[in-house]
């Protein structure tokens, strides 16, 4: 995981230090909608796991 971090704040990086103006702009939108849908994706997965964890735990006498 510290691999795919790292990899990204280079990106980032590079980006930051080759790109001005609109072209930052955009991909600083890309990466916020990106941690956005992965916020709602972790939430409705948390919730459905939350659901079936809670039917076996029922089940159990």
């Amino acid at each position: 995981m510290s691999k795919q971090l790292a990899s990204l704040l280079n990106f980032l990086l590079c980006v930051w230090q080759g790109e001005q103006g609109q072209g930052l702009t955009e991909y600083v939108l890309l990466v916020f909608f990106i941690a956005v849908a992965l916020m709602v994706s972790v939430g409705a997965v948390g919730f459905a796991l939350q659901g079936t964890y809670g039917t076996i735990v029922a089940a159990i006498p």
